[in-house]
């Protein structure tokens, strides 16, 4: 006996904007400045999924 798969899915949009000063035009500095993104946008794509996930639950009781 096989597990069924899974068939809801949730669509996430995400789409971010940064400012970002970069005092020279180097590839390790470039990448530093990614790097101090990371943390920022890791912290609002989970927020967003978090929310999506929560929405989705939430019109599931609706239905009940």
């Amino acid at each position: 006996m096989g597990a069924t798969p899974c068939t809801n899915s949730i669509t996430i949009e995400f789409n971010c904007q940064f400012r970002v000063e970069l005092t020279q035009s180097s590839l390790d500095a470039i990448l530093k400045a990614f790097c101090k993104l990371l943390p920022e946008i890791l912290r609002d794509f989970i927020q967003k999924v978090l929310v999506a996930i929560s929405s989705h639950v939430i019109s599931g009781f609706a239905h009940i």
